[in-house]
């Protein structure tokens, strides 16, 4: 998943001539909740949640890989840390958080959220699934999930379909973001790199398998 930094690269071999696309696709996918995005090719098969933390994270800022008990995570940790000043965190108290693999409920109860009277409380999540793809009403599905997306930065609705993602970690989201402006903001990174940002405004449905 990880390779340890080159000279003159930064995190997991990714140049630093990169770092504004992957901080602007981040941005923009959080605009357009939804809609997939690509990270730079260069970035290593499955380093995409990592990847993406080290765009956004900032000096001083807490950041957590989950989980941090095997050699990757803490390669990760170092890495990052190296490459933006950010100090290591727990899960519970990180502005930045990378999780491999999907999203269990256990874990969602663990981020920081967001509260009315101070919302940049809540966590920025970077989540790694298996795949992500955009879905109709006439596409024949083999995915874990199925998210029916609504709120701003959506046209009316958009469907993302999502192999490697815990439909109750995603449920557990919804209860905590269900009063905005609580809650955290959630990008899924894929093995290939796509990106799905899900700020903490947007609305997501589960859909049953069949019912699209």
């Amino acid at each position: 998943m990880t390779r340890p930094l080159d000279s003159g690269h930064d995190l997991v071999g990714i140049g630093s001539e990169h770092s504004g696309e992957i901080f602007r696709a981040l941005l923009m996918a959080a605009a357009q909740p939804g809609q997939l995005l690509t990270l730079p090719a260069t970035a290593p098969a499955g380093s995409g949640p990592a990847v993406a933390l080290a765009a956004l994270a900032h000096r001083d800022a807490g950041i957590a890989v989950h989980p941090s008990s095997d050699t990757q995570a803490r390669e990760l940790i170092e890495q990052i840390i190296d490459h933006t000043g950010a100090r290591l965190s727990s899960l519970e108290n990180a502005d930045f958080a990378a999780v491999f693999p999907g999203l269990d409920e256990p874990t969602v109860r663990r981020l920081r959220v967001g509260t009315a009277s101070d919302p940049a409380l809540g966590a920025q999540i970077f989540v790694g699934c298996r795949s992500l793809r955009s879905v109709d009403a006439s596409s024949s599905i083999d995915v874990d999930v199925c998210l029916n997306l609504s709120g701003p930065g959506v046209d009316g609705h958009r469907l993302i379909g999502v192999t490697g993602l815990d439909p109750a970690g995603v449920a557990r989201r919804n209860v905590a973001c269900a009063e905005f402006p609580e809650g955290f903001d959630l990008w899924l990174v894929d093995h290939d790199g796509l990106i799905c940002g899900l700020p903490r405004s947007t609305r997501i449905e589960l859909v049953a398998e069949g019912a699209i």
